[in-house]
């Protein structure tokens, strides 16, 4: 049926503006979802390395838990402590992962026959097997063990040993990076060098025969070196052995790790504010200028970021040139006809369609298929 205006008596559906209205409201609803989704993504990434407190469950079961509160969630239940009726849980970041091989525990309300918020307890994020949540119970620094009674000067005696540490393996880090890489590009250098004499001269000329030797004294000469900087380094690492934390979690097990293997550590439920928006910012520089560890679960992102601006400059400087020279000799100088339709229908393609479709369509193709029946 056609669509009259009653004022005019014109038809609408003829000029298309039903079309028109309806194709920008849903532009407009386009618009508007994608804008909520960034503003999701955002709150939800900007409050992410936010330090939360650390609450203390006593539940229903005798079951003793800590951990840092994080999304919650309605369910339907039918037990009868909970009234046969809808209930919330909530998901704790409890880790101990060491202890519990668990890092989040699920605990609905009707679970928890008391809820506390230990002043002392600490949040403690280190290189491996996730954050530890307890309590410290001392600092064993070489032969002395001292109490830790969270106490002001405790917690700076604490802070002063944990940078000491952190400078130790830091120093540790450089020489076997540098140091130890050096020597050992070194001898690969030397040895792929002698490789080359012996597939051009072959192993019984004398030039590959003087090389040998050469090679050999110098091996020997690096590996005097490399065993000179091991000890350095095996110094370094033994003074960390003896310069410890002894924690304890809720549940009264002990947990002994070394000061060099912490990252940070706070108390979660006595910091300041500034002392949360100080956390928050490291956490922060340490996501954009680190390398991921822990399976990629914990750490930073800097050799993604790297990668990603590495790729995009070659890109810029390789390939922009070529796509510029293809287009001016498809569209000025080849000869039209199936051959450049067929290049040009190409290229519609490869720019109307993501990358990431490409990257995928490759993954399967080239590793699952072609790779798989290698």
């Amino acid at each position: 049926m056609k669509k009259h205006n009653k004022i005019t008596g014109q038809n609408l559906t003829a000029r298309g503006e039903p079309f028109l209205w309806t194709m920008g409201g849903a532009l407009a609803v386009g618009i508007l979802m994608v804008a909520g989704f960034l503003c999701l993504v955002i709150v939800n990434g900007l409050t992410t390395f936010y330090p939360g407190p650390v609450y203390k469950l006593n539940l229903n079961n005798s079951k003793i838990i800590a951990g840092e509160p994080g999304r919650k969630e309605t369910i339907k239940t039918d037990l009868a402590q909970a009234g046969n009726r809808l209930a919330e849980r909530t998901l704790y970041k409890t880790g101990n992962f060491d202890l519990y091989n668990e890092d989040y525990v699920w605990v609905a309300d009707y679970e928890i026959n008391k809820l506390s918020v230990p002043q002392d307890i600490f949040f403690i994020e280190r290189m491996e097997w996730g954050p530890f949540i307890g309590f410290i119970k001392a600092l064993q620094l070489d032969k002395n063990r001292v109490e830790f009674n969270f106490l002001e000067k405790d917690i700076r005696l604490l802070e002063k040993e944990h940078q000491t540490a952190l400078q130790r393996r830091k120093k540790i880090l450089r020489i076997e990076k540098k140091d130890i890489g050096r020597i050992n590009h070194l001898i690969e250098e030397k040895r792929l060098n002698l490789r080359r004499l012996e597939i051009k001269h072959g192993d019984q000329s004398k030039l590959y025969k003087s090389a040998l030797q050469d090679y050999q004294q110098s091996l020997l000469e690096l590996e005097i070196r490399y065993k000179k900087i091991q000890e350095k380094v095996e110094f370094e690492k033994n003074i960390n052995d003896k310069f410890l934390l002894i924690l304890e979690d809720v549940n009264g097990k002990e947990k002994i790790i070394k000061l060099s293997e912490i990252v940070r550590f706070y108390p979660a439920n006595s910091i300041t504010l500034f002392g949360k928006i100080k956390i928050y910012l490291s956490r922060w520089y340490e996501f954009l200028t680190t390398r991921p560890r822990e399976a990629n679960t914990e750490g930073g992102v800097l050799p993604a970021i790297f990668g990603t601006v590495a790729m995009t400059l070659l890109m810029v400087v390789f390939v922009a040139p070529f796509g510029i020279m293809a287009s001016l000799y498809l569209r000025e100088y080849a000869k039209q006809g199936r051959m450049v339709s067929l290049v040009k229908i190409c290229v519609n393609n490869l720019a109307g369609v993501p990358s990431i479709v490409y990257g995928v369509f490759g993954l399967g193709f080239f590793a699952y298929i072609i790779g798989g029946s290698i």
